[in-house]
């Protein structure tokens, strides 16, 4: 199983996500590079890991938000 950062920018619409093709062994590794690159890139607003099947594993994203997104209640 393989692990990929996500992230949602300054200039993204509320939960949409864009990455890349870099993957990671397990979702450390991968929450570490998201959080890496958090810290590096100022336009990154937030950033969550995803298993290859395309959940949500790791975010900093706030749970209030995250349901604002998709409908569903905290």
């Amino acid at each position: 199983m393989t692990f990929k950062v996500e992230v949602n920018t300054h200039s993204c619409a509320p939960g949409v996500y864009t990455g890349n093709d870099i993957e990671h062994e397990t979702p450390e590794a991968a929450t570490e590079a998201a959080k890496d690159l958090f810290h590096r890139w100022t336009a990154v607003k937030y950033w969550r890991v995803v298993k290859e099947d395309g959940r949500v594993v790791d975010t900093n994203e706030p749970l209030d938000s995250i349901a604002q997104t998709t409908g569903e209640t905290t």
